[in-house]
């Protein structure tokens, strides 16, 4: 979608899908951060 663009692409670890969220909530936990601070973070509720 950015190619051809002056606009550098962002590192896809940048963000998280949403409907992924049981995939990474050992790493969450081991890092001491949960999915709720994240997504707190950005304004978007997760409900």
């Amino acid at each position: 979608m950015l190619a051809g663009t002056a606009i550098e692409p962002p590192q896809l670890d940048e963000f998280f899908c949403a409907n992924e969220a049981d995939l990474r909530r050992d790493d969450f936990r081991e890092l001491g951060f949960s999915e709720s601070e994240i997504w707190d973070r950005k304004g978007i509720t997760t409900h």
